[in-house]
């Protein structure tokens, strides 16, 4: 079962470059996104950043860090072969943006 606190959940999982992303169930602009579980593989030799995509309905992947319009799932360091660090940057709650305007984010 998908709860609040494991909603896109990051981990370390596997050997090598790549992070587990949790499942999600998301209400967005009267839009119901069912978002499996995912593998998001990295640049070795990085700070990668894994978001949601609210404007497609997908995880992504970017080294230049979160825009303004995406859900930050977490902050990864990789080194060579291997992930280094990760860090949990999902937020504790959204807060819908009004007008058409970006949503806002609380929490960690």
């Amino acid at each position: 079962m998908i709860s609040i606190t494991s909603a896109f959940a990051p981990s370390i999982d596997h050997a090598g470059l790549q992070v587990s992303v949790g499942p999600a169930l998301l209400w967005i602009s009267g839009n119901m996104y069912a978002v499996p579980p995912s593998v998001v593989f990295l640049t070795p030799n990085s700070t990668s950043y894994v978001f949601f995509n609210t404007s497609v309905g997908l995880i992504g992947v970017t080294n230049s860090g979160f825009s303004p319009v995406v859900i930050p799932i977490a902050t990864v360091t990789t080194s060579f072969n291997v992930v280094s660090n990760l860090t949990d940057n999902r937020p504790d709650f959204m807060t819908p943006g009004s007008g058409g305007s970006s949503p806002t984010f609380s929490g960690q």
